[in-house]
């Protein structure tokens, strides 16, 4: 009797260490859609540091990237206070890829078979957006998207929304007009 009840506590045991196991992996397994947190970079304290300490400050570590939704992965690195440098370099492709550089989690992005689809729809909302960071954002995810190996992912409808939402304003701040921003939008992807 008392080996019976020793054998049926040891299953006992085993099942639920089998069904803990499983809810923990699919635990691991889910994404997060909380985005990255610069809160600091807005401290007194940050602003002193050299760059090197405030760049390495910003990045993501590997594994919270890789759990990160891509929405939120995305909206890390539009709010990394380094991805403004993508704007102040010699042109639009330099910076960019510096940034892509210098962001580690920007190569995680990449990878990211949804990406095409949510830059898009980022790009959308945030076109639509009065914000600074909306404004912001449309400028990143504007170069970000004309670089060919994001412009080769996007699918040829979110192409086409990309293309509807397209707005492109003369900025009298910069003198820049439609025509010196030189976007082409070509429809020969997949």
């Amino acid at each position: 009797m008392k080996k019976r009840i020793s054998v049926l506590l040891v299953f006992v045991l085993l099942i639920n260490f089998l069904v803990n196991s499983s809810a923990s992996k699919n635990q691991l397994d889910a994404k997060v859609n909380t985005k990255f947190d610069y809160s600091f970079a807005k401290q007194a304290s940050w602003k002193g540091k050299p760059r090197n300490e405030k760049l390495e400050s910003c990045q993501i570590p590997k594994a919270s990237a890789e759990k990160m939704t891509t929405e939120a992965l995305l909206d890390s690195i539009l709010e990394n206070p380094f991805t403004a440098d993508m704007l102040v370099h010699d042109s639009m492709e330099v910076g960019y890829q510096k940034v892509k550089d210098e962001i580690l989690a920007f190569q995680i992005l990449l990878k990211r078979s949804d990406l095409g689809s949510v830059m898009v729809k980022k790009y959308s909302i945030s076109s639509e957006g009065t914000s600074d960071q909306d404004i912001m954002n449309s400028l990143y995810l504007s170069v970000m998207i004309a670089q060919p190996e994001i412009e080769n992912i996007i699918n040829d409808v979110d192409l086409k929304s990309f293309e509807n939402s397209l707005k492109v304003k003369d900025i009298p701040l910069y003198n820049i007009s439609k025509e010196e921003h030189n976007i082409k939008i070509d429809n020969t992807h997949k």
